[in-house]
């Protein structure tokens, strides 16, 4: 949830400074902008790949103590 904050925040900067420095071109603030997505796209990702590990890990265990029982 932070994270998304502070890409959410970089977002609206992007926007914001694009409106304040118009020499930027609608390219470069795209490129800003996918890239942002980009990086939040793989904070997504990430937090779903921990997710699973720790399902799997969990899974493990009581399995575990099902064995050991």
């Amino acid at each position: 949830f932070v994270y998304n904050a502070i890409l959410n925040r970089k977002e609206r900067g992007v926007r914001e400074t694009y409106h304040e420095a118009p020499a930027l071109t609608g390219d470069q603030v795209d490129a800003a902008l996918a890239g942002l997505e980009h990086a939040r796209e793989q904070e997504r990702s990430t937090a779903a790949r921990e997710s699973l590990q720790a399902w799997g890990t969990r899974l493990d265990l009581a399995l575990a103590e099902r064995v050991n029982a």
